[in-house]
């Protein structure tokens, strides 16, 4: 018998991490970690930040 539990890491966590990937140019993963946030402030932080990293990258 196999015991499977579904763990959800909490927003704040998963935000870190999005941070992290945009840190490092990683902005594809930062999109997928950011839309697993529930929360919607946190979540658009996020959006807020990648999308700041968008528009850096094309005004170089």
């Amino acid at each position: 018998m196999v015991a499977e539990r579904k763990i959800k890491p909490n927003d704040e966590k998963l935000e870190e991490i999005a941070a992290k990937f945009l840190k490092i140019g990683q902005i594809e993963e930062a999109l997928t970690v950011g839309a697993i946030i529930s929360e919607k402030k946190r979540a658009s932080r996020i959006f807020e930040k990648i999308a700041l990293v968008y528009a850096k990258r094309a005004v170089l």
